[in-house]
């Protein structure tokens, strides 16, 4: 069991260390606090591997640690509440509503579509509105800035969505294939 926990909490880290650089080094800043990346799709992947709590927790720190590195520290807490949800949905829908672990590869794949898709989705809405409200009432911004920002941070979360979602729909047959492969699935 103590393997299996350690196995668990060394993936979760290079699933927060992938999210990490991925936004860190690929990203394309759209704003002062928006940018278009593929780190929310190593959120989504961290999810489907390890749990929705294992793989929000890991999405959440790496990206909210690649917010305080680029000077959003604003952004920070706001984006590991977000990318927790994100996970907690992705788990979720995978686990407990589609039943991941008990299917086979084809039906995996499928499964791992539709909770990037539900997961993502759900952000693209989250993402604008959470943003909406913290900038006016935490950050203190007048509603007109605020309700700008959201409309570019919604623009830019669909790009993102949709590019997260392909980068799953390739990543996610190699990874669990190997892993399984390997015996280093914790599932």
């Amino acid at each position: 069991m103590k393997n299996k926990d350690l196995l668990r909490l060394s993936q979760a880290a290079l699933m927060a260390a992938l999210s990490f650089v991925v936004f860190e080094f690929l990203r394309i800043p759209v704003s002062e606090t928006t940018s278009i990346h593929l780190g929310n799709a190593f959120v989504v992947l961290g999810a489907l591997l390890l749990g929705g709590v294992w793989g929000g927790l890991a999405g959440a720190v790496g990206l909210s640690a690649a917010d305080l590195l680029a000077g959003l520290v604003t952004s920070a807490p706001k984006t590991f509440l977000l990318k927790f949800i994100m996970g907690l949905v992705a788990g979720l829908v995978a686990e407990k509503v589609l039943h991941i672990r008990e299917k086979d590869a084809k039906d995996q794949f499928r499964i791992a579509l539709i909770s990037a898709i539900c997961s993502l989705g759900l952000n693209v809405v989250l993402d604008p509105v959470v943003g909406y409200f913290y900038k006016m009432y935490i950050l203190g911004q007048p509603q007109e800035l605020a309700a700008t920002l959201a409309k570019i941070s919604s623009v830019a979360t669909l790009v993102n969505a949709a590019a997260c979602v392909a980068v799953v729909a390739i990543l996610w047959p190699v990874l669990y294939s190997a892993l399984k492969k390997a015996d280093l699935l914790t599932w």
